[in-house]
Formats: C-alpha cells, structure tokens, sequence
C-alpha cells in the first residue's frame, strides 16, 4: 500500500474586472450672493428669559433670622417698659452717669451716648441700666 502525497489543490479565485471609475467633476467654488438676494430674514425670536433662581434659605439662616425676630419683640417689650419708667420717675432729676459714682436701684441717670436711664440692678463695681436703645451694663465706683 503505498499511499499517495498528493495535495489537495488550492482552487484559484477568479479576478472580477475591475470597477470602471466615473468621472471626476470639477468642483465649484461656492459664491455668496448679494443680500438684496437673499430672502428676507426673519427678526430674531426673543428667549423666554428665565426668572432668576431664589436661594433657598440654610438652617443656619433661618436660625439666625428667628433669633433677630425674637429680639425685636425682647426690644420692643424693653422700650415699652422704658417708656413706662420714664413716666413713672420723670418727676426726679437724673444724676450724670460718671464712672467714678455709685448709683442705687431705681435711680435715674443722664448718660452722655445713651441718654436717660434708670438703673434696675447693681452688682458690685456694675449697674444694669435700662435706656431706649436697650439694657447696657456701666461700671461704677471706678478708682482709677
């Protein structure tokens, strides 16, 4: 038995003929027309403008806004009551307010930046004042 090397034979792909290629044009150079031309534009469109975005509040701010809320009512509770003692000791005579004086509970004082006032507390070298801007806290028996 002999057996045979024979290889098995590649089948050649037939050539296609080649694609004939077409013509090539000339290109054209594109000329702007004259505007008189052209169709009449069309105005622009105006956007829809956007209403601007609101900043919503933090914490923090509604916090600080809540405390100023609180202390406008606490001033306006401490002008009332001022009102009311101004009435009630505008018969006695103020005491120029002098860092070196001592002032008893009930008095009332002249100041220079604050105006009048009448002292509510008194701790050792401090007096508690109410005036029309607030309560202010003044040194008193000042040795200096």
């Amino acid at each position: 038995m002999a057996k045979s090397k024979e290889k098995p034979k590649k089948e050649k792909a037939v050539k296609s003929a080649k694609p004939v290629k077409a013509e090539k044009t000339p290109k054209v150079k594109a000329v702007k027309a004259p505007e008189a031309m052209l169709a009449p534009a069309t105005p622009p469109v105006a956007k829809e403008e956007k209403p601007p975005k609101v900043k919503k509040p933090t914490k923090a701010e509604l916090a600080k806004a809540a405390r100023a809320q609180a202390l406008s009512e606490e001033e306006a509770q401490l002008v009332k009551k001022w009102q009311k003692l101004q009435k009630q000791y505008a018969e006695e005579k103020a005491e120029n307010y002098a860092i070196s004086g001592f002032f008893e509970i009930k008095t009332p004082l002249s100041h220079k930046v604050h105006g009048w006032g009448l002292v509510l507390n008194r701790r050792e070298n401090y007096i508690d004042v109410i005036f029309e801007t607030g309560m202010k806290t003044l040194i008193i028996n000042y040795k200096g």
